[in-house]
Protein backbone atom coordinates (compact mmCIF):
# COMPACT_ATOMS: atom_id res chain seq x y z
CA UNK A 1 0.00 0.00 0.00
CA UNK A 2 1.42 3.48 -0.83
CA UNK A 3 2.76 5.53 2.07
CA UNK A 4 3.98 9.08 2.67
CA UNK A 5 7.74 9.06 3.13
CA UNK A 6 8.05 12.21 5.26
CA UNK A 7 5.33 11.03 7.64
CA UNK A 8 7.03 7.66 8.01
CA UNK A 9 10.40 9.34 8.60
CA UNK A 10 8.82 11.50 11.30
CA UNK A 11 7.32 8.41 12.90
CA UNK A 12 10.74 6.77 12.95
CA UNK A 13 12.23 9.59 14.98
CA UNK A 14 9.26 9.58 17.33
CA UNK A 15 10.06 5.97 18.16
CA UNK A 16 13.68 6.91 18.91
CA UNK A 17 12.94 9.91 21.15
CA UNK A 18 12.81 8.08 24.50
CA UNK A 19 16.20 6.46 23.87
CA UNK A 20 17.81 9.72 22.74
CA UNK A 21 16.46 11.78 25.60
CA UNK A 22 17.36 9.18 28.20
CA UNK A 23 20.99 9.51 27.07
CA UNK A 24 20.82 13.33 26.79
CA UNK A 25 21.82 13.25 23.12
CA UNK A 26 21.16 16.53 21.34
CA UNK A 27 19.85 16.26 17.81
CA UNK A 28 18.45 18.17 14.84
CA UNK A 29 15.85 16.74 12.50
CA UNK A 30 14.85 17.94 9.05
CA UNK A 31 12.84 16.56 6.15
CA UNK A 32 12.87 18.74 3.04
CA UNK A 33 11.26 18.60 -0.35
CA UNK A 34 7.75 17.93 -1.63
CA UNK A 35 5.53 15.20 -0.33
CA UNK A 36 6.46 11.86 -1.81
CA UNK A 37 4.16 8.85 -1.87
CA UNK A 38 6.05 5.60 -2.35
CA UNK A 39 4.47 2.28 -3.33
CA UNK A 40 5.40 -0.88 -1.51
CA UNK A 41 5.76 -2.11 2.02
CA UNK A 42 5.62 0.62 4.68
CA UNK A 43 6.58 -1.89 7.38
CA UNK A 44 9.75 -2.79 5.51
CA UNK A 45 10.64 0.92 5.20
CA UNK A 46 10.02 1.46 8.92
CA UNK A 47 12.30 -1.47 9.73
CA UNK A 48 14.98 -0.12 7.40
CA UNK A 49 14.95 3.35 8.97
CA UNK A 50 14.78 2.06 12.53
CA UNK A 51 17.79 -0.24 12.22
CA UNK A 52 19.90 2.66 10.91
CA UNK A 53 18.68 5.06 13.59
CA UNK A 54 19.50 2.48 16.26
CA UNK A 55 22.92 1.91 14.73
CA UNK A 56 23.78 5.62 14.77
CA UNK A 57 22.56 6.08 18.34
CA UNK A 58 24.68 3.13 19.44
CA UNK A 59 27.81 4.56 17.81
CA UNK A 60 27.67 8.01 19.46
CA UNK A 61 28.01 7.87 23.23
CA UNK A 62 28.03 11.62 23.91
CA UNK A 63 27.46 14.34 21.32
CA UNK A 64 25.12 15.62 18.67
CA UNK A 65 23.08 13.78 16.01
CA UNK A 66 21.59 14.96 12.72
CA UNK A 67 18.64 13.20 11.07
CA UNK A 68 18.32 14.67 7.59
CA UNK A 69 16.00 13.59 4.76
CA UNK A 70 15.25 15.05 1.34
CA UNK A 71 12.81 14.09 -1.38
CA UNK A 72 13.01 14.94 -5.07
CA UNK A 73 13.72 13.44 -8.47
CA UNK A 74 16.85 11.91 -9.92
CA UNK A 75 18.21 13.40 -13.17
CA UNK A 76 16.42 10.60 -15.05
CA UNK A 77 13.08 11.64 -13.53
CA UNK A 78 12.63 8.90 -10.93
CA UNK A 79 11.21 9.79 -7.53
CA UNK A 80 13.81 9.52 -4.79
CA UNK A 81 14.16 9.89 -1.03
CA UNK A 82 17.60 10.27 0.50
CA UNK A 83 18.41 10.03 4.20
CA UNK A 84 21.62 11.08 5.90
CA UNK A 85 22.12 10.17 9.55
CA UNK A 86 25.17 11.80 11.09
CA UNK A 87 26.75 12.14 14.50
CA UNK A 88 29.70 13.85 16.11
CA UNK A 89 31.18 13.74 19.60
CA UNK A 90 32.49 10.83 21.63
CA UNK A 91 32.21 7.79 19.36
CA UNK A 92 32.03 4.15 20.40
CA UNK A 93 35.13 1.97 20.29
CA UNK A 94 36.18 0.11 17.15
CA UNK A 95 34.92 -3.18 18.57
CA UNK A 96 31.43 -1.76 19.02
CA UNK A 97 31.55 -0.17 15.57
CA UNK A 98 32.48 -3.48 13.96
CA UNK A 99 29.60 -5.21 15.75
CA UNK A 100 27.10 -2.58 14.58
CA UNK A 101 28.32 -2.77 10.98
CA UNK A 102 28.02 -6.57 11.00
CA UNK A 103 24.50 -6.33 12.37
CA UNK A 104 23.60 -3.91 9.57
CA UNK A 105 25.15 -6.20 6.97
CA UNK A 106 27.75 -3.62 5.89
CA UNK A 107 31.17 -4.73 4.62
CA UNK A 108 34.34 -2.71 5.06
CA UNK A 109 35.58 -0.93 1.94
CA UNK A 110 38.99 0.58 1.09
CA UNK A 111 39.37 4.18 2.19
CA UNK A 112 39.53 6.84 -0.50
CA UNK A 113 42.86 8.34 -1.49
CA UNK A 114 41.75 11.69 -0.07
CA UNK A 115 40.70 10.22 3.28
CA UNK A 116 42.57 11.11 6.43
CA UNK A 117 44.31 8.33 8.36
CA UNK A 118 41.90 6.33 10.48
CA UNK A 119 38.95 6.77 8.11
CA UNK A 120 36.71 3.73 7.91
CA UNK A 121 34.17 3.10 5.16
CA UNK A 122 31.60 0.36 4.71
CA UNK A 123 28.86 -0.46 2.23
CA UNK A 124 25.91 -2.80 1.87
CA UNK A 125 22.21 -3.08 1.13
CA UNK A 126 19.16 -3.02 3.33
CA UNK A 127 17.82 -6.59 3.61
CA UNK A 128 14.20 -5.37 3.68
CA UNK A 129 14.14 -2.71 0.93
CA UNK A 130 17.31 -3.42 -1.06
CA UNK A 131 18.37 0.23 -0.81
CA UNK A 132 22.15 0.88 -0.97
CA UNK A 133 23.68 2.00 2.33
CA UNK A 134 27.03 3.74 2.76
CA UNK A 135 28.83 4.33 6.03
CA UNK A 136 31.84 6.48 6.85
CA UNK A 137 33.67 6.99 10.12
CA UNK A 138 35.83 10.07 9.64
CA UNK A 139 37.63 10.30 12.95
CA UNK A 140 36.98 13.57 14.75
CA UNK A 141 34.68 14.69 11.93
CA UNK A 142 32.14 12.09 13.06
CA UNK A 143 30.03 9.32 11.52
CA UNK A 144 27.68 9.26 8.55
CA UNK A 145 25.11 6.79 7.22
CA UNK A 146 23.70 7.56 3.79
CA UNK A 147 20.87 5.67 2.08
CA UNK A 148 18.68 6.40 -0.94
CA UNK A 149 15.42 4.89 -2.12
CA UNK A 150 14.61 5.32 -5.83
CA UNK A 151 11.39 4.20 -7.48
CA UNK A 152 10.40 4.92 -11.06
CA UNK A 153 6.77 4.02 -10.31
CA UNK A 154 6.39 6.20 -7.23
CA UNK A 155 3.60 8.74 -7.13
CA UNK A 156 5.27 12.12 -6.68
CA UNK A 157 2.94 14.89 -5.61
CA UNK A 158 2.74 18.11 -3.67
CA UNK A 159 0.24 19.72 -1.36
CA UNK A 160 -2.89 20.77 -3.24
CA UNK A 161 -3.26 24.28 -1.80
CA UNK A 162 -0.79 26.98 -0.75
CA UNK A 163 -0.19 27.39 2.98
CA UNK A 164 1.59 30.60 3.90
CA UNK A 165 1.33 32.36 7.27
CA UNK A 166 2.62 35.64 5.73
CA UNK A 167 4.76 36.63 8.72
CA UNK A 168 2.22 35.90 11.43
CA UNK A 169 3.80 35.53 14.91
CA UNK A 170 4.24 32.06 16.39
CA UNK A 171 5.58 31.64 19.92
CA UNK A 172 7.41 28.47 21.00
CA UNK A 173 8.23 27.36 24.53
CA UNK A 174 10.97 24.76 24.66
CA UNK A 175 14.14 24.43 26.77
CA UNK A 176 16.06 22.38 24.15
CA UNK A 177 17.89 24.87 21.94
CA UNK A 178 18.69 22.48 19.07
CA UNK A 179 15.18 21.08 18.83
CA UNK A 180 13.56 24.48 19.27
CA UNK A 181 15.48 25.99 16.38
CA UNK A 182 14.70 23.02 14.16
CA UNK A 183 11.02 23.65 14.74
CA UNK A 184 11.41 27.40 14.28
CA UNK A 185 13.13 27.00 10.92
CA UNK A 186 10.38 24.73 9.68
CA UNK A 187 7.75 27.26 10.70
CA UNK A 188 9.71 29.95 8.87
CA UNK A 189 9.49 27.90 5.68
CA UNK A 190 5.72 28.04 6.04
CA UNK A 191 5.75 31.82 6.46
CA UNK A 192 5.54 32.09 10.26
CA UNK A 193 7.63 34.55 12.30
CA UNK A 194 8.64 32.46 15.34
CA UNK A 195 9.91 33.61 18.72
CA UNK A 196 11.52 31.14 21.11
CA UNK A 197 11.20 31.08 24.88
CA UNK A 198 13.05 28.84 27.30
CA UNK A 199 10.41 28.96 30.03
CA UNK A 200 6.70 29.50 30.55
CA UNK A 201 7.49 32.26 33.05
CA UNK A 202 9.27 34.34 30.41
CA UNK A 203 6.52 33.56 27.90
CA UNK A 204 3.87 34.77 30.35
CA UNK A 205 5.76 38.00 31.19
CA UNK A 206 6.14 38.84 27.52
CA UNK A 207 2.51 37.98 26.82
CA UNK A 208 1.28 40.37 29.53
CA UNK A 209 3.59 43.21 28.51
CA UNK A 210 3.28 43.25 24.71
CA UNK A 211 0.55 45.03 22.79
CA UNK A 212 -2.28 43.37 20.89
CA UNK A 213 -0.50 43.85 17.56
CA UNK A 214 2.34 41.53 18.64
CA UNK A 215 0.30 38.69 20.12
CA UNK A 216 0.83 35.27 18.53
CA UNK A 217 -1.66 33.41 16.35
CA UNK A 218 0.10 30.12 17.13
CA UNK A 219 1.56 28.87 20.40
CA UNK A 220 3.49 25.60 20.63
CA UNK A 221 4.77 24.35 23.97
CA UNK A 222 6.91 21.23 24.25
CA UNK A 223 6.87 18.89 27.21
CA UNK A 224 10.19 18.60 29.02
CA UNK A 225 11.60 18.00 32.50
CA UNK A 226 11.39 21.74 33.20
CA UNK A 227 7.90 22.24 31.75
CA UNK A 228 5.04 20.50 33.55
CA UNK A 229 1.53 20.51 32.03
CA UNK A 230 0.27 22.27 35.18
CA UNK A 231 2.31 25.35 34.25
CA UNK A 232 0.15 25.79 31.15
CA UNK A 233 -3.09 26.07 33.08
CA UNK A 234 -4.80 29.34 32.32
CA UNK A 235 -2.28 30.33 29.66
CA UNK A 236 -4.73 29.97 26.78
CA UNK A 237 -7.14 32.39 28.47
CA UNK A 238 -4.56 35.18 28.10
CA UNK A 239 -4.39 34.74 24.33
CA UNK A 240 -6.66 36.25 21.66
CA UNK A 241 -9.68 34.21 20.53
CA UNK A 242 -8.80 31.87 17.71
CA UNK A 243 -5.16 31.41 18.73
CA UNK A 244 -4.01 27.86 17.99
CA UNK A 245 -2.39 26.34 21.10
CA UNK A 246 -0.53 23.03 20.84
CA UNK A 247 1.29 21.06 23.51
CA UNK A 248 3.73 18.58 21.96
CA UNK A 249 4.67 15.50 23.96
CA UNK A 250 6.72 12.39 23.35
CA UNK A 251 5.03 9.14 22.40
CA UNK A 252 4.21 7.26 25.58
CA UNK A 253 4.06 10.40 27.72
CA UNK A 254 1.68 10.12 30.72
CA UNK A 255 0.09 13.36 29.52
CA UNK A 256 -1.47 11.45 26.62
CA UNK A 257 -3.40 9.20 29.00
CA UNK A 258 -4.60 11.87 31.41
CA UNK A 259 -8.36 12.06 31.71
CA UNK A 260 -8.26 15.87 31.90
CA UNK A 261 -6.60 17.56 28.99
CA UNK A 262 -4.76 20.87 29.24
CA UNK A 263 -7.44 23.53 28.86
CA UNK A 264 -7.19 25.32 25.54
CA UNK A 265 -4.34 23.17 24.16
CA UNK A 266 -4.41 20.42 21.57
CA UNK A 267 -2.10 17.52 22.41
CA UNK A 268 0.14 16.22 19.62
CA UNK A 269 2.98 13.71 19.53
CA UNK A 270 6.36 15.15 18.61
CA UNK A 271 8.11 15.65 16.34
CA UNK A 272 5.24 17.30 14.51
CA UNK A 273 4.95 15.89 11.03
CA UNK A 274 5.12 17.94 7.82
CA UNK A 275 1.44 17.36 7.19
CA UNK A 276 0.50 18.48 10.72
CA UNK A 277 2.31 21.79 10.40
CA UNK A 278 0.78 22.30 6.97
CA UNK A 279 -2.67 21.80 8.50
CA UNK A 280 -1.87 24.29 11.27
CA UNK A 281 -0.87 26.88 8.71
CA UNK A 282 -3.83 26.11 6.49
CA UNK A 283 -6.11 26.68 9.47
CA UNK A 284 -4.76 30.23 9.75
CA UNK A 285 -5.32 30.73 6.02
CA UNK A 286 -8.91 29.55 6.45
CA UNK A 287 -9.48 32.07 9.24
CA UNK A 288 -8.27 34.85 6.99
CA UNK A 289 -10.69 33.79 4.27
CA UNK A 290 -13.53 34.51 6.70
CA UNK A 291 -13.73 38.28 7.28
CA UNK A 292 -15.43 37.97 10.68
CA UNK A 293 -12.50 35.89 11.97
CA UNK A 294 -9.64 37.96 10.59
CA UNK A 295 -8.10 38.89 13.90
CA UNK A 296 -4.39 38.60 13.12
CA UNK A 297 -3.59 39.65 9.54
CA UNK A 298 -0.55 41.76 10.40
CA UNK A 299 2.96 41.50 8.93
CA UNK A 300 6.04 41.00 11.06
CA UNK A 301 9.47 42.34 10.09
CA UNK A 302 12.24 39.79 10.66
CA UNK A 303 15.46 41.02 12.23
CA UNK A 304 18.51 40.43 10.05
CA UNK A 305 20.75 37.78 11.56
CA UNK A 306 24.53 37.35 11.47
CA UNK A 307 25.82 35.19 8.62
CA UNK A 308 28.05 32.14 8.97
CA UNK A 309 29.90 30.51 6.05
CA UNK A 310 31.10 26.93 6.59
CA UNK A 311 34.03 25.91 4.36
CA UNK A 312 35.02 22.24 4.40
CA UNK A 313 35.65 19.56 1.78
CA UNK A 314 34.01 17.03 4.11
CA UNK A 315 30.25 16.67 3.60
CA UNK A 316 29.76 15.46 7.16
CA UNK A 317 31.47 18.51 8.67
CA UNK A 318 29.38 20.84 6.51
CA UNK A 319 26.22 19.06 7.61
CA UNK A 320 27.10 19.20 11.31
CA UNK A 321 28.35 22.80 11.20
CA UNK A 322 25.25 23.96 9.34
CA UNK A 323 22.94 22.38 11.93
CA UNK A 324 24.82 23.75 14.93
CA UNK A 325 25.26 27.19 13.34
CA UNK A 326 21.54 27.45 12.64
CA UNK A 327 20.84 26.39 16.21
CA UNK A 328 22.88 29.36 17.42
CA UNK A 329 20.84 31.85 15.42
CA UNK A 330 22.99 32.36 12.33
CA UNK A 331 22.11 32.35 8.67
CA UNK A 332 24.33 29.56 7.31
CA UNK A 333 25.76 28.85 3.88
CA UNK A 334 28.42 26.30 2.93
CA UNK A 335 31.28 25.90 0.45
CA UNK A 336 33.23 22.72 -0.31
CA UNK A 337 36.57 24.26 -1.31
CA UNK A 338 38.68 27.42 -1.15
CA UNK A 339 37.59 28.86 -4.48
CA UNK A 340 33.96 28.36 -3.59
CA UNK A 341 34.59 30.08 -0.25
CA UNK A 342 36.03 33.18 -1.94
CA UNK A 343 33.10 33.35 -4.34
CA UNK A 344 30.62 32.98 -1.47
CA UNK A 345 32.34 35.72 0.52
CA UNK A 346 32.13 38.06 -2.46
CA UNK A 347 28.46 37.33 -3.18
CA UNK A 348 27.08 36.81 0.31
CA UNK A 349 29.28 38.85 2.72
CA UNK A 350 29.33 36.57 5.79
CA UNK A 351 30.12 37.94 9.24
CA UNK A 352 32.23 34.91 10.18
CA UNK A 353 33.78 32.02 8.26
CA UNK A 354 34.47 28.56 9.69
CA UNK A 355 37.47 27.47 7.63
CA UNK A 356 38.84 23.95 7.27
CA UNK A 357 42.64 23.98 7.21
CA UNK A 358 43.47 20.88 5.16
CA UNK A 359 41.66 21.10 1.82
CA UNK A 360 42.63 20.47 -1.79
CA UNK A 361 43.62 22.07 -4.07
CA UNK A 362 43.44 25.35 -2.12
CA UNK A 363 43.93 24.81 1.60
CA UNK A 364 42.40 26.93 4.35
CA UNK A 365 45.58 28.89 5.03
CA UNK A 366 46.02 30.02 1.43
CA UNK A 367 42.27 30.69 1.12
CA UNK A 368 42.42 32.94 4.17
CA UNK A 369 45.47 34.81 2.81
CA UNK A 370 43.67 35.43 -0.50
CA UNK A 371 40.53 36.48 1.37
CA UNK A 372 42.47 39.05 3.38
CA UNK A 373 44.11 40.39 0.20
CA UNK A 374 40.75 40.81 -1.51
CA UNK A 375 39.38 42.52 1.58
CA UNK A 376 42.32 44.93 1.58
CA UNK A 377 41.46 45.78 -2.04
CA UNK A 378 37.85 46.43 -1.08
CA UNK A 379 36.43 43.60 -3.20
CA UNK A 380 35.14 41.57 -0.25
CA UNK A 381 33.59 42.87 2.97
CA UNK A 382 35.52 42.26 6.20
CA UNK A 383 34.68 39.18 8.25
CA UNK A 384 36.10 37.02 11.02
CA UNK A 385 37.73 33.69 10.10
CA UNK A 386 37.95 30.77 12.53
CA UNK A 387 39.89 27.61 11.76
CA UNK A 388 37.97 24.34 12.14
CA UNK A 389 40.34 21.38 12.04
CA UNK A 390 41.21 18.09 13.65
CA UNK A 391 44.84 19.30 13.88
CA UNK A 392 45.07 20.97 17.27
CA UNK A 393 48.86 21.32 17.36
CA UNK A 394 50.55 24.53 18.43
CA UNK A 395 52.26 24.77 15.02
CA UNK A 396 48.89 24.71 13.24
CA UNK A 397 47.50 27.34 15.57
CA UNK A 398 50.42 29.65 14.82
CA UNK A 399 50.08 29.03 11.09
CA UNK A 400 46.40 29.91 11.23
CA UNK A 401 47.06 33.16 13.03
CA UNK A 402 49.87 34.02 10.59
CA UNK A 403 47.50 33.46 7.66
CA UNK A 404 45.07 35.99 9.10
CA UNK A 405 42.60 33.85 11.03
CA UNK A 406 40.97 35.17 14.18
CA UNK A 407 40.52 31.93 16.10
CA UNK A 408 40.85 28.16 16.16
CA UNK A 409 38.37 25.37 16.90
CA UNK A 410 39.34 21.71 17.20
CA UNK A 411 37.11 18.89 16.00
CA UNK A 412 34.83 17.28 17.02
CA UNK A 413 32.52 20.26 16.83
CA UNK A 414 30.69 20.79 20.13
CA UNK A 415 27.81 23.24 20.52
CA UNK A 416 28.91 25.17 23.66
CA UNK A 417 32.46 25.64 22.33
CA UNK A 418 31.22 26.80 18.94
CA UNK A 419 28.74 29.19 20.57
CA UNK A 420 31.42 30.82 22.70
CA UNK A 421 33.96 31.19 19.88
CA UNK A 422 31.49 32.57 17.33
CA UNK A 423 30.16 35.03 19.90
CA UNK A 424 33.73 36.17 20.62
CA UNK A 425 34.85 36.76 17.04
CA UNK A 426 31.49 37.93 15.67
CA UNK A 427 31.09 40.78 18.16
CA UNK A 428 31.15 44.04 16.22
CA UNK A 429 30.80 42.46 12.77
CA UNK A 430 27.50 44.16 11.92
CA UNK A 431 23.95 42.84 12.28
CA UNK A 432 24.10 43.19 16.08
CA UNK A 433 25.82 39.81 16.33
CA UNK A 434 27.21 40.42 19.80
CA UNK A 435 23.81 41.26 21.25
CA UNK A 436 21.84 38.30 19.90
CA UNK A 437 23.79 35.48 18.34
CA UNK A 438 25.42 34.41 21.58
CA UNK A 439 22.10 33.93 23.38
CA UNK A 440 21.56 30.33 22.35
CA UNK A 441 21.38 29.23 25.98
CA UNK A 442 19.56 32.25 27.34
CA UNK A 443 15.90 32.44 28.29
CA UNK A 444 14.79 33.69 24.90
CA UNK A 445 16.60 32.56 21.77
CA UNK A 446 16.76 34.60 18.55
CA UNK A 447 15.68 32.99 15.31
CA UNK A 448 17.88 33.33 12.25
CA UNK A 449 16.35 34.41 8.99
CA UNK A 450 16.13 31.64 6.41
CA UNK A 451 19.53 31.26 4.67
CA UNK A 452 19.93 31.09 0.91
CA UNK A 453 18.49 27.82 -0.45
CA UNK A 454 21.01 25.02 -0.26
CA UNK A 455 21.96 23.29 -3.49
CA UNK A 456 20.14 19.98 -4.01
CA UNK A 457 21.97 16.86 -3.02
CA UNK A 458 24.10 15.38 -5.82
CA UNK A 459 21.89 13.48 -8.23
CA UNK A 460 18.71 14.69 -6.55
CA UNK A 461 16.58 17.47 -7.99
CA UNK A 462 13.71 19.25 -6.35
CA UNK A 463 10.88 19.68 -8.86
CA UNK A 464 9.44 23.15 -9.30
CA UNK A 465 5.93 23.67 -8.02
CA UNK A 466 3.16 23.97 -10.54
CA UNK A 467 1.17 27.25 -10.55
CA UNK A 468 -1.15 27.34 -7.59
CA UNK A 469 0.50 24.32 -5.97
CA UNK A 470 2.47 24.63 -2.74
CA UNK A 471 5.56 22.59 -2.02
CA UNK A 472 5.96 20.90 1.30
CA UNK A 473 9.07 22.88 2.12
CA UNK A 474 8.71 22.34 5.82
CA UNK A 475 10.94 19.78 7.40
CA UNK A 476 10.30 17.56 10.33
CA UNK A 477 11.86 18.82 13.53
CA UNK A 478 12.38 17.80 17.10
CA UNK A 479 9.09 19.20 18.33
Amino acid sequence: MPFDFSELFTSGVREMLPRLEARRLAFAFDCRGPQLTLPGDAVAMRCSLHRLLCGLAELIEVGFLVFDAETGRTPSGEAAARVRLAGTGLAARDKTMSAVLRRLGLEDMPALASDAPGTRRARGRCPRTGAPIEFASLGKDGLLFSVEWVDGQAEHWELARPADAHGTPAWLVYDNVMAARSLARRLQRLGWAPRLFGSVAHFRRELLSCGDAALPALVITVESDSLAPSELEGLAHLLPPGTQCIHAVAAGSPTLTQAERIAGFDLKVRPLSPWELHQITERLCEQRRRPWRQSLPYPVVQEERPRLLVVDDNLLTRLMARSTGEALGYEVAAASDGEGALQSCERWSPDVVLMDVHMQPLDGLETTRRLRELQALGRIAPCAVVALTADDSEATRRACLAAGMDGHLAKPLMLPTLAAELHRVCAGHGRQAESRAGLAFATEWPVAAEPPPAAPLPGLQRPAAAPGVATNGSGACAA
